[in-house]
């Protein structure tokens, strides 16, 4: 298969006997897009709120039914109170707790479930840092980590029916989370190129199932713009993620898994102390399995402090 065509969406069906609709990784409680974007102001504490925005529409195939009802199009909300703190000069920690609101539309009913997701931690190491250098031309950060994701989000959260809905429209996953991530900035007088790679480990939950190792890489070109007290660095690059198959009781879920190629722009507006982050990405490449739903626009707004 071609590179280009290798870029498969995935999807991820999660069957019952009670509800039987075909719903993807990328989407949900197990989404990707766990890129920050580029942080200058090192050694600076950040209290923040993001939102988050992911759309889907699914196809109308046999499968995407929940009894005599077709299941049209899913909607994932969340809401994040983040933050980014120093311990020590070299080691900064990251926190996120996030709110999701999930909405699923139907020809004969609209399905909402909400509340707190999977809280989860990171830290990361500075091997290289020179990135608030005022003394270079070349400045280069970069930085070594890992963290965890804890089940703290709901699961097994049923629709109006009564019906359990999918695995991957749950606002928690059930189980824990093992996370490495690489992230390396190199800056030339006002251009620069922020790459980002990382890996998710998933552990199955008490229901016996686990969700697929998920693994991310994101690169984007910036320009930094002086502008008196602020600066302001407009974005664009692409974004790739791959999500392996999951398992259930042992056994793989053949219509999980899968990749999708996005395109990013964004822009970054830095203050003495705050900073605002807008941030959207679109699916290029998407080849999807049978009756699974299409990703639309995704979007993040972010507000923070420095202190």
């Amino acid at each position: 298969m071609k590179f280009i065509k290798h870029i498969l969406i995935a999807s991820a069906a999660f069957f019952s006997t009670a509800f039987s609709v075909s719903a993807c990784d990328f989407c949900g409680c197990a989404p990707g897009g766990n890129y920050t974007g580029i942080f200058p102001q090192f050694n600076k504490n950040i209290i923040g709120i993001r939102h988050r925005h992911q759309s889907f529409t699914h196809p109308r195939t046999v499968l995407n039914f929940n009894g005599e009802s077709q299941v049209l199009s899913d909607r994932f909300e969340s809401t994040e109170l983040w933050g980014r703190f120093y311990p020590h000069p070299r080691i900064q920690v990251f926190v996120t707790v996030p709110y999701r609101v999930h909405e699923r539309a139907e020809s004969l009913r609209e399905t909402t479930i909400e509340g707190i997701g999977d809280i989860s931690a990171m830290a990361n190491y500075a091997l290289i840092n020179t990135g608030d250098s005022l003394n270079r031309n070349f400045k280069h950060t970069l930085l070594l980590g890992g963290g965890v994701k804890l089940p703290t989000g709901k699961y097994q959260q049923r629709d109006a029916t009564r019906a359990v809905l999918p695995a991957q429209f749950q606002v928690g996953t059930g189980g824990y989370a093992f996370t490495g991530n690489v992230n390396y900035t190199l800056r030339y007088k006002n251009l620069g190129v922020n790459t980002d790679f990382s890996y998710r480990h998933n552990t199955e939950n008490e229901w016996s199932y686990r969700f697929g190792a998920q693994t991310a890489a994101v690169a984007n070109l910036f320009y930094w713009i002086d502008a008196g007290k602020t600066a302001i660095l407009p974005s664009a690059g692409m974004a790739f993620e791959r999500y392996e198959k999951d398992t259930e009781f042992g056994f793989d879920n053949l219509k999980t898994g899968g990749d999708v190629l996005l395109a990013n722009a964004g822009v970054d507006i830095y203050f003495p102390r705050f900073f605002v982050q807008i941030n959207v990405q679109k699916p290029t490449e998407q080849d999807l399995p049978f009756a699974q739903p299409r990703g639309e626009w995704r979007l993040a707004v972010s507000a923070a402090y420095t202190f």
